[in-house]
């Protein structure tokens, strides 16, 4: 009986050192598990580090690259150019883009300048892009026989906005103040630009300036201006010319020795010499001879005609 007691505990001790051992041999495996997961992290944060390390150095080269660009642009001494366009001779619009510097902690390498009859208005920060639009005023008519010609016309006025920010502070309350009596003057003024090579004579049109959750420190706003041309009024004067017709003696035939007083036309938007001729003549194609009636007004090129303009019409033509 002592030998059968000995004999079990003999067993359960060796159960339980073997229990021991494969405890022993459980945390081994699971401490080399963790070992091999902090190495791959370590490698994966390293793999990520030179990442950020080639990144940062390819984006060191970009920045580098568009700062030596911009002041080739802004030397004229670079091969490329700051002005980009698009278009062929029949466009309807044609767009012009300026791209300016980036802004170094508030302030631009480009100046730009708008210069009213009250006082001079510098842009504390430059826009990132100044897009012109010229449009285009040609137009596509039918004539018949022929089928759909272009006339091409005069282009019209320049427009462009200014999207930019201003500080909140004094000076950008002053910049606010001074484009807002700008505006209420009712006068243009002189944009320039002199790195771009800009310089118009614009006048304003909207200045629209909001404040932005989270940015109390900016002021940002839209300015669009436009082109401006100066005009006036032209004054026409006619001489009356005096009547020249004599009375006849009597018995004999009353002679008319006045000159026949000459009747014109003058050009509307929309007309060309084809329905010109048309509305006077009932035949469109009669416009070669008034072309040639009035090529000392129109030029050599009788599809480029103008409102305003004013035609002899010919001799023979039956108008209303």
């Amino acid at each position: 009986m002592n030998d059968n007691i000995a004999g079990r505990e003999a067993d359960l001790a060796a159960r339980r050192a073997q229990a021991d051992a494969d405890r022993e041999e459980r945390w081994a495996n699971m401490l080399s598990m963790a070992g091999d997961a902090l190495d791959s992290q370590a490698e994966r944060r390293a793999k990520i580090a030179d990442m950020q390390s080639a990144n940062d150095s390819a984006a060191d080269k970009a920045v580098s690259g568009i700062e030596s660009t911009l002041d080739d642009l802004t030397s004229g001494s670079g091969s490329g150019s700051a002005l980009k366009t698009t278009g062929d001779v029949n466009i309807r619009d044609f767009n012009s883009a300026y791209r300016s510097s980036r802004v170094k902690g508030g302030d631009s390498m480009i100046e730009i300048i708008i210069d009213t009859p009250d006082e001079e208005i510098i842009l504390p920060v430059a826009p990132e892009e100044i897009e012109i639009t010229v449009p285009g005023n040609n137009e596509v008519v039918d004539v018949i026989g022929t089928g759909e010609v272009k006339i091409i016309r005069k282009p019209g006025l320049a427009t462009f906005q200014i999207e930019s920010f201003i500080p909140d502070d004094e000076d950008g309350e002053d910049f606010i103040e001074e484009i807002q009596d700008w505006q209420k003057s009712g006068k243009s003024g002189e944009f320039t630009a002199s790195e771009l090579g800009i310089n118009m004579d614009v006048a304003i049109d909207d200045f629209v300036y909001s404040r932005r959750a989270g940015e109390e420190d900016r002021v940002y706003y839209t300015l669009s201006l436009s082109e401006y041309r100066p005009y006036g009024a032209k004054i026409l004067v006619i001489k009356a010319e005096e009547n020249t017709t004599e009375a006849a003696p009597a018995g004999e035939p009353r002679v008319d020795n006045a000159e026949p007083v000459q009747q014109t036309y003058t050009v509307k938007n929309g007309d060309c010499l084809w329905a010109i001729a048309k509305r006077l003549t009932g035949n469109g194609a009669n416009w070669p001879e008034l072309y040639n009636e009035n090529r000392g007004v129109i030029g050599g090129n009788p599809n480029l005609i103008y409102a305003g303009q004013v035609y002899v019409i010919p001799q023979g033509w039956v108008t209303a």
